[in-house]
């Protein structure tokens, strides 16, 4: 299988199972004692019980966006945190997804106006989403779609709405988001995510307490020992 297909077969699987059934992304990482579902068909990757630190979703957030922009102010890298935190469980989708979008396209910039004029965190062009912007009390020029919580949950507005309207094919919603021609958007964007992803489970000291409740890879047992 070629790499390109590798991704696109991973990220599918982690985003069709956050919403089967209407599950929201947090739900997506809980194990059900009771399930049948084995740990292969649902991509679990297990950590085990021992003394780690874990922390909670939003300082694991506040981390991961630090390392990505380094030079964020704190408070802004709150903001982030929180509504990537918020806006990720509301649409359905794990946040380092969404923090892999948003690094492609603005590097986690909340400033940025592309030539195109696309704005903000998530790159939003204001004239093809009104509605939404409407209903955020926004006009097409408002500067209220740089404010972080308004851009952060209209990019993740677009990108359910995208992902829907393609039956779920996470390559084709991200060629939708970006327009134009970008051959290397979809590996970008799916690179980071697969990046986080592998990062926060060789790294058990990110990870929540409500993850810790599942076994350990064996990979990360011989690097221990």
């Amino acid at each position: 299988m070629k790499k390109e297909n590798r991704r696109v077969l991973l990220l599918s699987l982690i985003l069709g199972f956050t919403v089967i059934g209407g599950l929201a992304a947090s739900e997506f990482w809980t194990k059900d004692a009771n399930s049948s579902v084995s740990n292969q068909e649902v991509m679990k990757l297990e950590v085990a019980m021992e003394p780690v630190i874990a922390i909670d979703p939003l300082t694991y957030l506040k981390i991961v966006i630090q390392e990505m922009q380094p030079r964020l102010d704190p408070i802004i890298i709150q903001q982030i945190a929180e509504s990537v935190s918020k806006y990720s469980k509301k649409y359905g989708f794990p946040p380092e997804f969404v923090l892999a979008v948003m690094n492609r396209e603005s590097k986690l910039r909340p400033t940025l106006v592309s030539t195109a004029n696309c704005k903000g965190l998530m790159q939003v062009n204001p004239p093809k989403h009104l509605e939404k912007l409407k209903a955020l009390g926004l006009k097409e020029n408002s500067p209220g779609i740089f404010y972080i919580d308004n851009n952060i949950k209209i990019g993740c507005q677009i990108l359910r709405e995208y992902y829907d309207s393609q039956n779920g094919d996470v390559s084709k919603a991200l060629t939708r988001y970006v327009g134009g021609s970008h051959p290397s958007y979809v590996s970008d964007v799916m690179d980071k995510f697969t990046d986080l992803v592998l990062k926060k489970y060789n790294e058990p000291y990110l990870m929540s307490k409500e993850e810790l409740i599942i076994d350990k890879p064996e990979a990360l047992q011989e690097k221990k020992s």
